[in-house]
Formats: C-alpha cells, sequence, structure tokens
C-alpha cells in the first residue's frame, strides 16, 4: 500500500512540475475541459429537472424586483417562494445589503427573469459563473494548481448548481481574496468585510482578521482595520437607517433563533431530502425519520440558539488563543474550523453552506505556499 501511496504522490509531483513549466498551456488546457463540463451540467440540470430549485437568487430577486426598486424597503417583507415542492414562506430578508447591490445588474436582463422547470435565472448565472471563472484564474495565478483544478474541474457540476440556485460563489470570492491579500491589511480587510456586508457567516474570520491585526500592530492596525472597513460600512447604514429595528431582526436574529424542523427540512425521502444533511439540526431530523417517523418532521425547541451559544463560548476561546499567538498559521486555522463549525449548526444545512469553509480549506491547504509568498523568512 505504501508504494501505490509513493506512487500517486510522485504522479502529482511530476504534474505539479509539467504545470510550472507549462503554466499557459496548462491554464488552456483544463479551463477547457472545465468549460465542456459546466455547459454539460448544465444542459442536463435543465433538460432533466422537472421541479423549481431555485433558493437564495429567487429571494435577491425578489428583494430588487418587487421591493426595493418599488421603494420598499426589502427587509420585514414577505417571500413567497415554491422551491423542492415545498411553499416556502419566509417574512424576512436574512442577507446583508451588498447581496441586492452587487446584483442590481440582473434587472437589466431582457425578457422573463427565468426559465425551465428548474427555476433557471440566466442573469444571475452569468454573474456567479465569471465569479467562478475569476476564482479559478487568481488560484492558477498564485500556482494553487490542485485548488484551482478542483474548484473548476473536479467541482464544476456541483458548482454549476449552486450558480443558478444561490450566490454563494459571491462570498467564497471574497474569502479567496481576503486571504490571498494578506501582505496588505487594508485590501485583505476590505474583502473580509465586503464579504461579511454579503452574507453575514463571513463575520466569523473577520473576527480573526480583526484580532490578528490588532495584535500584530496594536493602533496602527486597528486604525487600518477600522479605514479598510468604511466601503462595506457605507453598504449597509442607508438601510439600517431605513428601519433598524426591522434590519437587525432580519440581518442578525432570523436564523439563529429558528427552531429545528420548522424551515426547509424536507422529511426523509422527499426531493433533494439529502442536501440538508450538512448541518447537525437537518441531520438529527432525517435521523428521527429513519428511527422513528417517517413521515413527520422533527422539532427541538431552541436546538439552534443552544449550539449558537456553544458556538460562541468556542469562538470567544479561540480569539484568545489567537491573541496570545498570533501565528499565520493559527490565524488560518481557527478561522477556518470556527467557520466549518457555523455551518454546522445552521437550521437548515444546505449543501452549499459547505463552500464557504471549503474556500478557506483551500487556503489552509496552501498555507505554507501563502505564508512564504507573504514573508520568506519566515515560514511556519
Amino acid at each position: 500500500m505504501h508504494e501505490y501511496i509513493k506512487k500517486i504522490y510522485d504522479l502529482f509531483v511530476d504534474i505539479n512540475n509539467w504545470l510550472n513549466k507549462n503554466h499557459l498551456k496548462g491554464f488552456i488546457i483544463i479551463f477547457s475541459f472545465g468549460l465542456f463540463i459546466r455547459i454539460l451540467s448544465l444542459w442536463i440540470f435543465l433538460t432533466t429537472g422537472t421541479q423549481d430549485w431555485d433558493d437564495m437568487n429567487e429571494k435577491v430577486w425578489i428583494a430588487l424586483h418587487t421591493y426595493l426598486i418599488n421603494g420598499i424597503n426589502p427587509y420585514g417583507q414577505v417571500y413567497n417562494m415554491d422551491i423542492l415542492d415545498i411553499t416556502n414562506i419566509e417574512g424576512f430578508y436574512q442577507y446583508p445589503p451588498l447581496s441586492l447591490i452587487i446584483h442590481l445588474p440582473v434587472l437589466l436582463w431582457p425578457g422573463p427573469a427565468s426559465y425551465f422547470a428548474v427555476d433557471f435565472m440566466p442573469a444571475f448565472f452569468l454573474i456567479h459563473f465569471i465569479i467562478d471563472f475569476y476564482m479559478f484564474y487568481r488560484l492558477w495565478k498564485v500556482k494553487y494548481y490542485g485548488s484551482a483544478i478542483g474548484l473548476w474541474l473536479i467541482g464544476g457540476p456541483l458548482m454549476v448548481l449552486f450558480d443558478f440556485i444561490t450566490f454563494i460563489s459571491i462570498p467564497m470570492l471574497f474569502i479567496l481574496l481576503a486571504y490571498l491579500n494578506l501582505k496588505n491589511i487594508k485590501r485583505s480587510v476590505l474583502y473580509i468585510t465586503l464579504g461579511t456586508a454579503i452574507y453575514t457567516y463571513l463575520a466569523i474570520p473577520a473576527l480573526f482578521f480583526l484580532v490578528y491585526y490588532f495584535k500584530k500592530d496594536k493602533f496602527v492596525g486597528l486604525k487600518n482595520f477600522i479605514l479598510a472597513s468604511i466601503p462595506a460600512v457605507l453598504t449597509i447604514i442607508p438601510f439600517l437607517i431605513w428601519n433598524p429595528t426591522t434590519f437587525l431582526k432580519d440581518v442578525f436574529l432570523s436564523q439563529g433563533t429558528r427552531v429545528s424542523g420548522n424551515f426547509i427540512h424536507p422529511t426523509y425521502g422527499q426531493s433533494f431530502w439529502w442536501t440538508h444533511l450538512f448541518s447537525i439540526p437537518p441531520y438529527l431530523n432525517t435521523i428521527y425519520n429513519l428511527v422513528v417517523d417517517p413521515n413527520v418532521a422533527l422539532s427541538i425547541p431552541y436546538l439552534t440558539t443552544i449550539l449558537l451559544g456553544l458556538f460562541f463560548v468556542i469562538l470567544v476561546i479561540y480569539l484568545i488563543k489567537l491573541y496570545r499567538n498570533p501565528t499565520l498559521t493559527k490565524f488560518i486555522d481557527y478561522s477556518f474550523w470556527m467557520l466549518l463549525a457555523m455551518t454546522l449548526i445552521s437550521p437548515s444545512g444546505f449543501l452549499g453552506y459547505i463552500f464557504l469553509p471549503t474556500t478557506l480549506l483551500i487556503i489552509k491547504l496552501n498555507k505554507q505556499e501563502l505564508i512564504a509568498a507573504i514573508d520568506n523568512s519566515k515560514v511556519e
């Protein structure tokens, strides 16, 4: 077995060496294969899908098209979406304002907003496809070949699916840019705070940025963090002034206070029930369906609230540990583990959530190269 592992390792080394010598040629080959796989996957999804798959994108569209451009505050409104054979009615918009601003171009799309039974929204898909390509390009540019191939080629079919269901690729991009620019505090903080203004989960790594840079440069680091955060804050202020109570409730309280079973947990065997097995509450729900009652969704009062409380205790411990020993290795590792933990306590456990810690895993797997690029004399 050890011999086979060595052969596989040697093969990867040979491939990496070839790519280093043929950087542009390799890029063109992988891009072409990945593009073919994505086009084929999209065609399969659109021609075989028989039900509404759209989720996050549809909610953004309603917030923009029905509310915002008509002068109505999108926060605190009713959102009625038919998805996965379930009528999902929600009275909140849980995404921060930059998720709306960055998607304003979709309003320029001519004709119907969506097509096919899967509720495919081409304007959203195009934006997210461009972002996927840019992530692939940035990873290839810094010679993280394995991660670039994994994201663009191997993960292509799944990314295509989520590009027209969610806008998860956008916070993924901001995570990636934040860590690839760690040498420049203002640039890295700009990216992570803008990412937080799109998707609140990114506030977790943002806290580690704050502690790391503050301990590294004290009040100079704090000043630079605050200055770099201004663009993100400016996107939030108008909506905060518009209705502060509703805004805070929608963005910060609508998720953590949910009760397991009250969201979109399909019972075992329902359409795409398996896509919700990526956090603890729906996993428990499925076990309940398999062992106790296959027809009823499990409801555990305040489960996600309790899990969130435990999460914050662990988060504070890790932030203190980073402050005491602020190495880049710990900074990257703690950020990854806590973002992963946040996805695990999500009340819905949708498959797309796992892409956020996966982006940080890319950084974690390449951290030696990243640290070396920042300071060759302090490789950890």
